[in-house]
């Protein structure tokens, strides 16, 4: 195989990704910064500092690495529980007992002052909100404030009963080569395929998230139930080329079309599939319905109405699950919809930066006037890009209505990313034509398919299971189900 990018997929933007969709949707909260006095100054910075926010249904464990150097401070930023390490900071400012740390790779602030020599009262700034962060010096050679997080019992573990190939191919986009994953059963098949395909954020091929690797237990599952399984890294992740950060999602699709026509062309493949996991489940539709070689759909959590209606109700589900108000809850959604009106009708910087102060200020404020106005900035940037924009006002129904392979859609019913209240009727409605659809919700999972208590996103990293067995189970068998008559279409 050819190696290229060979750079680690980037961890970091899902890191933003998970707490700004929190920010943006969370009330600010905690007291003032503490004030320091002349006595404290002189505190050593020097060493890890450990603290958790505090987030709807948990808690996130950050740590603090101060270096320094040069007659300043370096410093870098672990997220304990989304297994995030090594996020570098782009500014510290020590003075006084106070310390403001900036960490541009996530537009994440720290803003803090010493309480005592070894404790930091303080609070962190993302995605429009303020959230409390006091932090403790760990002492020299310990572990962090807990054991680490959970164990993923279900990562496999080599030898493999099966074959597993490095392998690239072309995406239908030009100059962009995709690398990933062959892993075929033994024997001498034919076997049907699959092309795993990721949700929102540039994703490695195991699609690591949290601590877990759901494409590496998926496909191994799949593989040992005789199905051969293709993963890849995202288009500019791990050892794939090109640029994630200009994407669409209609790119994304020319990249999965790319991985369907590469399954096809090898031996010992009978019928080749394509299954997405939330915005994978928007790409492999429109690889579907556009006729290439694809015999049959599995869709897990897909979006079925326009990014501006499913992150409108994701808030209210995540603020509802989390014990907030229905009027609260209520006033939210207003707020969110009108910031979500003023982006998709081009109104100018200045309007859109009023939407996202009206939502800052209803979550409680973000610290003094330059913070807010720091976060309003980045906030805009993130949500005016081309791929956003695109999200916001795409809606998946007429797309999904010329899908006529057969379709599997499977739902969690604890998802607050995807709810299940708002997607299957939706999904239903416009799968109607198609008499080979299985639409099913699953009781006690969420977004990811593993066995939830509130569903809520803090929950992903706590819980050991990275994939329900009854998920796995399902979507194997229903493949399995599915091959003869996937067969038949393809000789058509």
């Amino acid at each position: 195989m050819m190696h290229r990018n060979l750079r680690q997929p980037s961890r970091w933007p899902r890191l933003f990704v998970l707490l700004s969709g929190f920010a943006v949707l969370m009330a600010a909260a905690g007291p003032s910064l503490a004030e320091t006095s002349d006595s404290e100054a002189n505190f050593s910075l020097a060493g890890t500092w450990d603290g958790a926010l505090t987030v709807p249904g948990g808690r996130l464990r950050l740590a603090f690495h101060f270096v320094e150097a040069d007659g300043g401070w370096s410093a870098t930023l672990d997220s304990l529980d989304q297994g995030a390490m090594g996020i570098p900071a782009g500014g510290v400012s020590f003075e006084d007992g106070r310390l403001k740390v900036s960490v541009p790779a996530i537009s994440g602030q720290y803003d803090g002052a010493f309480e005592s020599a070894d404790a930091i009262d303080g609070a962190w700034f993302q995605g429009g909100a303020r959230l409390e962060l006091d932090l403790e010096r760990r002492v020299e050679d310990s572990a962090p404030a807990s054991d680490g997080g959970p164990e993923r019992p279900q990562d496999p573990e080599p030898p493999y009963p099966y074959l597993v190939q490095g392998v690239d191919f072309p995406s239908h986009a030009d100059d962009v080569t995709l690398a990933g994953t062959l892993t075929v059963p033994e024997g001498a098949g034919p076997f049907p395929a699959v092309a795993l395909i990721s949700g929102s954020g540039p994703q490695d091929r195991d699609s690591f998230v949290l601590g877990h690797r759901p494409f590496l237990v998926l496909a191994d599952y799949l593989t040992r139930r005789g199905v051969a399984v293709l993963r890849y890294d995202d288009r500019g992740i791990g050892e794939s080329t090109g640029d994630f950060a200009a994407a669409t999602t209609r790119d994304f699709a020319l990249d999965a079309a790319g991985a369907a026509a590469f399954l096809a062309g090898r031996d010992r493949i009978a019928a080749v599939g394509l299954v997405g996991h939330s915005e994978g489940g928007i790409v492999a539709p429109l690889v579907a319905a556009d006729g290439g070689a694809v015999d049959f759909v599995v869709l897990l959590a897909p979006p079925a109405v326009t990014g501006r209606e499913t992150l409108v109700d994701q808030g209210a589900a995540i603020f509802t699950a989390a014990g907030r108000p229905p009027e609260w809850v209520a006033e939210h959604r207003k707020i969110h919809d009108a910031l979500f009106e003023a982006i998709v009708t081009d109104q100018t910087d200045a309007e859109i930066d009023k939407a996202i102060g009206a939502l800052i200020d209803y979550q409680g404020g973000v610290g003094d006037a330059a913070a807010r106005q720091q976060q309003v900035e980045a906030q805009r940037r993130g949500l005016t890009g081309p791929w956003f924009r695109e999200m916001l006002t795409y809606d998946p129904a007429p797309t999904l209505s010329k899908v006529g392979q057969p379709v599997l859609a499977l739902f969690g019913a604890k998802d607050t990313q995807v709810t299940p209240a708002l997607h299957r009727p939706a999904l239903e409605k416009a799968l109607a034509q198609n008499d080979r659809a299985d639409v099913e919700t699953l009781a006690g999972l969420n977004h990811l398919f593993q066995t939830a208590g509130s569903g809520l996103v803090v929950e992903y990293s706590q819980i050991d299971e990275t994939f329900a067995p009854a998920a796995l189970d399902r979507i194997a068998t229903w493949i399995l189900e599915q091959r003869p008559q996937a067969s038949e279409a393809a000789n058509e």
